[in-house]
């Protein structure tokens, strides 16, 4: 995959919600989530429907789409996950009607 940018910066997320009440959304950036311990769920909603979100296990690093709305979890205790993106980001939030408990 090739990805024009500016630069990149890496993100290390120590996790330990197991609530998932807001989605982020990137229009200007591609997004790689790696797993690197515990276990991990990433939720995904197309950028068009928010509140239409999908929940699956982050076993294998995964690259999101610009204008994607994702956030993660825990399964275990806590986990952690290394993030690539543009090294500057726009972000959007969106709030969700029902949260996701994990």
């Amino acid at each position: 995959m090739k990805e024009k940018s500016a630069g990149w910066r890496i993100g290390y997320l120590i996790v330990r919600e197991k609530t998932i009440s807001r989605l982020e959304n990137h229009s200007d950036s591609l997004e790689t989530f790696e797993p690197a311990k515990g276990k991990t769920v990433i939720a995904l909603a197309a950028n068009s429907s928010p509140d239409k979100v999908n929940v699956f296990l982050l076993d294998k690093p995964v690259v999101i789409k610009k204008g994607v709305w994702h956030d993660v979890a825990p399964l275990t205790t806590r986990s952690e996950v290394k993030i690539f993106e543009n090294i500057e980001v726009k972000t959007a939030y969106h709030c969700l009607k029902k949260p996701v408990i994990v």
